[in-house]
């Protein structure tokens, strides 16, 4: 029976919660009404989302009988999160609220070593960024890190992330202790495809009954898949490597070097910018090769390439990606751009700021 009472309380918590973040402004009667919880339990539902900073009461709304009801409103300053995204060729940092929004951006080129994260140079460029965005830091709740690789977040490790300086499986975890106890912060790793492919089904409006292949270019070639609304990380974590693809049936794979597929793309001179015609077509077509491959096996009917620095050449690829998978595909798939701006960043938040609203919720 405590089980019971627990869980149907976390449930109505989260219902009503869910609700007032969707809604502009709604009052209690409006939530009673539209979710079938009792008023009393909504006015407790709703003192206790206030005492913890999540609900706002704004002032009366408007009523043509009686008394005028109190309106509520979600407060998306109630906590923050870090957001860092690590490519391998740039890394970014974004600090984004509680409504998910980006409230403090920046962005540095980077060599491709996985070591940066232990050096104090990257937590200095968190702690800065938490000062240059003017949020107080005790209203951060937490760091999510994206790394390219697999990411073991069971056993804390990270592998076959040869282009960033992971020839063996590492562990992560004593580099990310050191980072948490300088900080004062909680972290998390995660990996940075996987990262992408959340913040852009978050800010697409997908069903939860909806996939997603999310492709995204960096030092390497990776990717993240959801299928029925769940990332897809795989028993060993393996899932979205899609830099390992072959179509070259002479491949011998070394240690040290990357996958077939994004050694053969020319992923660096996409990123110099000194990419040619022929290069551009090779990508494109290669790209179209590995959606096929992924989305129609799964049934994946959303495709999505994350954007690159250089516009045009971004525009072209797309485009040509889009030409070939008509020539490729037996279904209508297509590969669109993001419509999150930042998804890495955003996916990454994402998940501290959904492990502490899962606490509040959850709390006795």
């Amino acid at each position: 029976m405590p089980f019971v009472a627990a869980n149907l309380k976390y449930m109505n918590r989260r219902e009503v919660y869910e609700l007032v973040r969707q809604s502009g402004e709604i009052s209690r009667a409006e939530i009673s009404r539209i979710t079938g919880i009792s008023a009393p339990t909504v006015l407790k539902i709703v003192d206790y989302l206030k005492q913890a900073g999540c609900v706002l009461e704004i002032g009366a709304g408007e009523s043509s009988l009686g008394r005028k009801p109190q309106l509520l409103r979600f407060n998306p300053d109630a906590g923050y999160a870090v957001g860092v995204d690590f490519s391998g060729v740039e890394l970014k940092i974004g600090i984004v609220d509680y409504g998910e929004k980006i409230r403090y951006l920046s962005t540095t080129s980077v060599v491709p070593d996985i070591s940066l994260i232990a050096g104090d140079a990257f937590a200095e460029m968190i702690s800065s960024a938490v000062t240059a965005s003017g949020i107080d830091s005790e209203r951060i709740h937490g760091i999510c890190i994206g790394l390219p690789g697999v990411v073991n977040r069971e056993l804390g490790t990270i592998e076959l992330a040869p282009l960033v300086g992971v020839s063996d499986k590492i562990s992560y975890q004593g580099v990310i202790q050191k980072l948490s106890e300088r900080l004062g912060l909680p972290i998390l790793v995660e990996n940075d495809a996987n990262l992408s492919a959340l913040g852009e089904f978050a800010a697409s409006g997908y069903a939860d009954s909806d996939d997603l292949l999310m492709i995204r270019t960096g030092k390497g070639l990776g990717a993240g898949i959801i299928l029925n609304g769940q990332l897809r990380r795989g028993k060993e974590f393996f899932a979205g490597e899609l830099g390992y693809m072959v179509f070259d049936g002479s491949y011998h794979i070394g240690k040290s070097q990357g996958g077939w597929l994004e050694t053969t793309l020319g992923l660096d001179e996409l990123h110099r910018g000194s990419i040619t015609p022929e290069t551009t077509e090779r990508l494109a077509q290669n790209l179209a090769l590995a959606i096929v491959n992924v989305c129609m096996p799964l049934d994946i009917q959303n495709a999505v390439l994350a954007r690159f620095s250089k516009r045009a050449v971004y525009d072209a690829v797309l485009s040509s990606i889009n030409e070939h998978l008509q020539q490729y595909a037996g279904q209508d798939i297509r590969c669109r751009a993001p419509l999150c701006p930042e998804p890495g960043i955003l996916g990454a938040a994402g998940l501290v700021i959904g492990r502490a609203v899962e606490e509040l919720l959850k709390a006795d």
